[in-house]
């Protein structure tokens, strides 16, 4: 299961939707050495057997979430 670690952003409110947005900050595989600390306003992602880095406080499945221009949305 792929998952998003960040640490839990502000939300965006607009008269279509409420969202949280993160800057993407890297990606994680299963068995590596990376540890991206991630940082406030920041999402990184996280495949399946992977350690969750350092500063997250969260998870959200992929599925969950739009990725564009480096951003990650989160649907609430």
């Amino acid at each position: 299961m792929n998952v998003w670690a960040l640490l839990v952003p502000p939300l965006v409110v607009t008269d279509e939707e409420i969202a949280r947005c993160c800057q993407v900050l890297g990606e994680v595989a299963a068995g590596s050495a990376r540890r991206p600390r991630v940082v406030p306003g920041g999402a990184v992602r996280i495949f399946t057997g992977a350690n969750v880095p350092p500063g997250a406080d969260a998870v959200v499945l992929v599925e969950e979430t739009e990725e564009r221009d480096g951003m990650v949305t989160i649907r609430a």
